[in-house]
């Protein structure tokens, strides 16, 4: 769900992103319009999700650094925290759903309500995790709305992703073998 930096729901001071894009954003929730267009929570909950493909990689530990800016806002009137238990969760995962291999961010334990902190950041972490077997990776930013009566959406942008595969520790003792003897070799040679 991209929209333009002018769109509805980035404009809105009230239950939107009071204007913190200034490009193209995806939204995560909402489909259209302002907060508290379908899905939402008001009537029936609902889970909306953008998961990104990594490929397939290897087993082994990895490393990545994740960046990204964010908003997450919602329609509950402020001095009414019971009204917001939504969460906003970003982790990779094997297949989208599916539970998390390493969490990047999670919001599942603060309430969300309109226009106060943490709702809008940019964001940046370093992130582990092992595979133990060849897999495809995804990243995935989830919103799930409860059935309340108030409805909530999220917003990111500027996603930035960069990762490499951590050594093994028998291959960086092997590395430092092989540097022994070089070394040792080259003594000889002098």
């Amino acid at each position: 769900n991209l929209r333009p930096s002018g769109d509805t729901i980035n404009t809105n001071v009230g239950a939107g992103f009071d204007s913190f894009f200034t490009s193209r954003f995806l939204a995560i929730g909402d489909i259209s319009g302002d907060i508290g267009n379908e899905p939402n929570g008001q009537s029936s909950g609902g889970l909306s999700r953008a998961s990104f493909g990594l490929g397939s990689l290897s087993a082994g530990s990895y490393s990545f650094v994740v960046g990204f800016d964010y908003v997450v806002d919602t329609n509950s009137t402020a001095g009414n925290p019971d009204q917001s238990p939504y969460d906003f969760l970003v982790r990779f995962e094997t297949v989208p759903g599916s539970g998390a291999l390493a969490s990047v961010l999670d919001l599942s334990a603060t309430n969300i309500i309109r226009n106060l902190s943490p709702r809008q950041a940019g964001f940046s972490t370093t992130v582990a995790f092992t595979l133990g077997s060849a897999s495809n990776v995804y990243l995935s930013f989830s919103l799930q709305e409860f059935n309340d009566g108030s409805s909530s959406a999220a917003g990111i942008d500027n996603l930035r992703i960069s990762g490499n595969r951590v050594p093994e520790p028998g291959s960086l003792a092997l590395a430092g073998l092989a540097m022994v003897g070089l070394a040792t070799l080259r003594r000889r040679r002098c």
